[in-house]
């Protein structure tokens, strides 16, 4: 039996042409252009999202967790996270059950995401680059 590559190697063709990536979105750590944050480092965000302190200029940041969409969620999830959205669930239960405090804001609508950050510099969230460049009032600081 012979295996055929060329409809594969079209489609693939076909997909590179439209710009879309086959690893998934391309998600980003987004800020309040008014936010003291620079630049953020994965290992940071995978701290602040698991409620450890992280903090510029002596002030904590704050995680704000963007639900709005399941896939972008998930890429976030493992290229920040290292886990899968429900491992993260669980370690976050865990750690608010055992030691207190609170878990991280979630909200499911673009919207609402982006209008949290603009009123709050001292907010973090994740998001598709796309949506960020054309969210007015914020920028990109980190691209794990």
């Amino acid at each position: 039996m012979r295996i055929r590559f060329q409809p594969l190697i079209a489609a693939l063709a076909g997909l590179a042409a439209t710009g879309l990536s086959i690893a998934g979105p391309e998600v980003v750590l987004v800020a309040s252009k008014r936010s003291p944050v620079g630049q953020m480092a994965v290992a940071e965000a995978r701290n602040l999202f698991l409620g450890l302190p992280v903090g510029v200029g002596g002030q904590a940041l704050k995680p704000v967790r963007n639900t709005a969409d399941g896939v972008v969620t998930e890429a976030f999830m493992q290229r920040v996270m290292f886990m899968s959205a429900e491992d993260y669930e669980r370690q976050i239960r865990t750690r608010v059950t055992r030691s207190g405090g609170s878990r991280p804001a979630a909200y499911g609508d673009l919207t609402e995401v982006t209008t949290v950050l603009q009123r709050d510099p001292l907010a973090v969230t994740y998001m598709e680059r796309s949506q960020a460049k054309h969210s007015p009032g914020l920028k990109i600081i980190g691209e794990p």
